[in-house]
């Protein structure tokens, strides 16, 4: 037992170490998910808005009259504070036969802002059926 001496405190000293180690790497990972989850929440939040709005303008009537054609956006009810949804939509003429007759084809963009910076953008497209 001679020779032992100190052994205790090396492995004690090892152990708090490793201990150390594993609990800085374990709140360097809580620490990143705090930081992603918002990020991915608002971008989520954000798509599902988008995809929303789209399929209200679907269920509009086609505009024919208006040039640029012109749809209803979301009630403000129905979107979180802070996001703002705004939606234009595009003649396409692929005939060339003039800017007011869109051949039954528009595009639809929609873009969806949270605290005034956009976070996404949809684009899709309208058929006169």
């Amino acid at each position: 037992m001679k020779n032992q001496s100190g052994f205790g405190q090396i492995e004690a000293l090892i152990a708090l170490s490793i201990l150390g180690l594993v609990g800085t790497s374990l709140l360097g990972g809580l620490l990143t998910i705090t930081k992603v989850t918002p990020i991915t929440d608002e971008r989520s939040t954000a798509q599902t808005l988008a995809e929303s709005q789209l399929e209200y303008v679907r269920t509009q009537d086609y505009d024919y009259i208006n040039d640029p054609p012109e749809y209803l956006d979301l009630s403000v009810l129905d979107v979180p504070f802070g996001y703002t949804v705004s939606t234009t939509a595009t003649r396409l003429d692929h005939e060339n036969d003039g800017a007011s007759d869109d051949d039954g084809i528009q595009k639809i963009t929609v873009t969806i802002d949270h605290h005034n910076e956009t976070v996404t953008t949809l684009e899709s497209y309208r058929i006169r059926r």
